[in-house]
């Protein structure tokens, strides 16, 4: 349920978010790389759905190694664009939703560094925060959250907030999950996240 959540959050943020390729528009030199790496990750892009059509999870991993290494590789020859951000986050959903925490937690830290703005910095933070948690990495996820959530982007704060209560709780520091879910219950009254804190909140008595 908690993955299912993220991949919500991350539909719904970037399809709310308008204007995108403003970015590449300061400079022609940017303009040429912005193309020339689209280019070269669509490429990279239609080999994953070549190997493996339709399909996700472990059986994408096995089916598509060799091609999703190569979307790899392209992003990181074009990081700092848009495209490449797309594609960090792309690989990194592949291997979330295999349960290679560890390798999709570090696509989404490079796509951070390719973010081309703090709607998409705070996206690219919530799923390594995601990553780190599948990981038990429960510091590195709180410290995840909070950076996304210092963004003040239109992103779930519920989601973001129950995210480092629950690294505080399988971190044995229940005051510091309380606080989080105490801001839950307030903020989002009769909600699903309202209620899910109150259930966490149950277990920790």
């Amino acid at each position: 349920m908690v993955l299912e959540n993220r991949k919500a959050v991350a539909a719904l943020h970037i399809a709310g978010i308008v204007a995108v390729g403003a970015y590449s528009a300061y400079s022609s030199y940017k303009e040429r790389r912005a193309a020339q790496a689209a280019s070269a990750l669509f490429t990279a892009s239609e080999k994953v759905m070549a190997a493996a059509p339709g399909v996700h999870g472990k059986e994408l991993l096995a089916k598509a190694a060799g091609p999703l290494k190569e979307l790899e590789d392209a992003a990181r020859a074009n990081a700092g664009t848009m495209p490449a951000f797309e594609a960090f986050m792309r690989t990194g959903d592949a291997y979330l939703d295999a349960g290679d925490f560890a390798h999709a937690g570090q696509l989404y830290a490079e796509a951070e560094k390719s973010a081309p703005s703090r709607s998409f910095r705070a996206l690219s933070l919530y799923s390594l925060g995601m990553a780190r948690e599948g990981a038990k990495d429960h510091k590195g996820a709180i410290e995840a959250f909070r950076g996304a959530l210092g963004l003040g982007e239109k992103i779930s704060k519920a989601e973001l907030l129950m995210g480092m209560a629950r690294g505080y709780a399988a971190s044995g520091d229940s005051a510091k999950a309380q606080e989080q879910l105490s801001l839950v219950s307030a903020e989002y009254p009769g909600s699903d996240y309202s209620r899910a804190a109150d259930r966490l909140k149950a277990s920790l008595k």
